[in-house]
């Protein structure tokens, strides 16, 4: 059995689709995860941050996966670590 080149243009066009897919769609956005991921797993006291609320404050405390954000002077927030969209180090 002979394999001709039009009968292997079809797979081989649907393996470059799906190659190309690959590395302009999941790939990149896996590496936005995982440097996400990273981000909120050193966030630290005092570090300034942006919640996707767009509220910013400064974390004074941390319990598990909940963060003490105070956004003024004695007002303090309760948030979930996921909800912070930006984390600024504090300034040395």
């Amino acid at each position: 059995m002979q394999v001709s080149l039009e009968s292997l243009t079809p797979i081989l066009f649907w393996g470059a689709f799906i190659a190309l897919m690959y590395f302009l769609l999941i790939r990149p956005q896996q590496v936005q995860q995982k440097k996400r991921r990273e981000m909120l797993a050193n966030v630290k006291k005092g570090d300034n941050v942006i919640l996707f609320s767009g509220i910013m404050g400064i974390v004074k405390d941390m319990k598990d996966n909940i963060l003490i954000v105070e956004v003024a002077p004695q007002v303090v927030l309760k948030v979930v670590k996921e909800g912070v969209a930006q984390v600024q180090k504090e300034k040395e």
